[in-house]
């Protein structure tokens, strides 16, 4: 699990949410680093956001409340399903992301 973390970024003594996180994947998080908080909902000064979506529209809803609840030099994460994973979704790593 710490490969993980290491790769999220997600470090000892963070405040994060986890948003829209998959029921088969909340395994993953029950062993978080040492002294880090999770929030059952967004709040202002996150400091670690990782969300879940499968369609660009559920990203552009959910984009103003993320940015509104992350701490300044904090970090979002939004993951997707990889096309060849059989979820329907608009989401790629090469398309979809527009400023």
């Amino acid at each position: 699990m710490d490969i993980l973390y290491k790769k999220l970024q997600l470090k000892e003594k963070l405040n994060y949410a986890l948003v829209n996180l998959p029921d088969d994947l909340s395994s993953l998080f029950e062993n978080l680093p040492l002294h880090s908080k999770l929030s059952k909902k967004l709040s202002p000064g996150l400091d670690f956001i990782l969300t879940f979506a499968r369609l660009k529209k559920d990203i552009d809803k959910s984009m103003p409340s993320l940015i509104k609840s992350i701490a300044a030099g904090g970090i979002i994460w939004i993951s997707y399903p990889k096309k060849d994973s059989g979820i329907d979704s608009d989401l790629s790593r090469n398309e979809s992301w527009s400023a």
